[in-house]
């Protein structure tokens, strides 16, 4: 793997590490995944390398300490539908949404006792499209499954403190991510980056603009990029989130979330059977120099 640095002019003071790499089988008959495609149905990242990932047919969730699985459960789910992998930590419980039920699953993250579930309160016409789940909040975005063709009017974007407590909903389509916090217009760029998260002060934004190479950005709270690093040569990015009829392989962001002041990126790679999780750090550039260096 090789790592470059394209920091614009007058911040270089920040930069993202070289990563940590996980790499894991998926191909064991353990990991929880469809095999057929590769596709999970949530990740999330707590601190000491603790990971959470969720998927297979019926779902099942999984909890590793690096890459020693040391807890399973089989969730008796169908979840195929879910394509935006909705998959959040927070506190001591797992919360995972069921986009084609409209329910809000909630999980001990010990993976032990009772599985809730909570409707979400939407009409059965209202189908979810988007989504992004925050510490505090999270945010949908739905339409009515009766719709034609593209019509705003029929778009409604909603917001919810856990579990399924409407804070407010709004008629038309909206942006989800711009409701998350810290979120800014990032300015200076031609094309899109998805944001991502905060790490501390800084704004973190994303762009896979090819199969192994994906683009990290730190911007201010007004948009100004501090550190823009290219990440190439990367093990095959994209972790799959589901298969649908007109669009083929989807991959949804929230399976490369920002957690732990950490970035993790997901992806697999067909050859090796291997599905890796990768971390990277924001630091600064003479702490860097320090690790590569080994000086003290």
């Amino acid at each position: 793997m090789t790592h470059t640095d394209d920091v614009s002019a007058g911040s270089c003071s920040l930069g993202i590490s070289l990563p940590k790499i996980w790499a894991f089988d998926y191909a064991d008959g353990n990991f929880p995944c469809d095999t057929a495609g590769i596709m999970i149905k949530g990740f999330a990242a707590e601190a000491d390398s603790v990971f959470y990932i969720m998927g297979g047919n019926p779902v099942v969730v999984a909890k590793y300490n690096g890459t020693g699985m040391i807890a399973r459960r089989n969730l008796g789910l169908n979840m195929n539908g879910s394509y935006e992998a909705l998959f959040r930590l927070r506190g001591d419980s797992l919360y995972f949404i069921d986009e084609q039920a409209n329910v809000i699953y909630a999980l001990h993250k010990g993976l032990q006792g009772a599985l809730a579930a909570f409707s979400l309160p939407m009409e059965a016409e209202d189908s979810i499209t988007v989504g992004e789940m925050g510490q505090d909040a999270y945010f949908l975005m739905t339409r009515k499954k009766s719709l034609q063709d593209y019509n705003p009017v029929k778009f409604t974007t909603w917001s919810f403190t856990y579990p399924n407590h409407i804070q407010k909903k709004v008629q038309g389509e909206g942006c989800c991510e711009c409701l998350l916090p810290g979120y800014c217009e990032l300015r200076d760029v031609e094309v899109y980056f998805n944001y991502a998260g905060l790490i501390g002060d800084y704004r973190i934004f994303l762009n896979h603009t090819g199969y192994d190479v994906c683009f990290i950005v730190v911007a201010d709270a007004s948009g100004h990029i501090l550190s823009r690093d290219s990440l190439r040569n990367l093990p095959p990015l994209g972790a799959v989130s589901g298969y649908e009829e007109h669009y083929g392989a989807l991959a949804s962001d929230n399976l490369n979330p920002v957690a732990n002041d950490r970035v993790y990126l997901t992806g697999f790679n067909r050859e090796t059977h291997k599905f890796s999780v990768l971390e990277y750090r924001i630091q600064e550039k003479k702490e860097r120099l320090r690790q590569h260096f080994n000086v003290k």
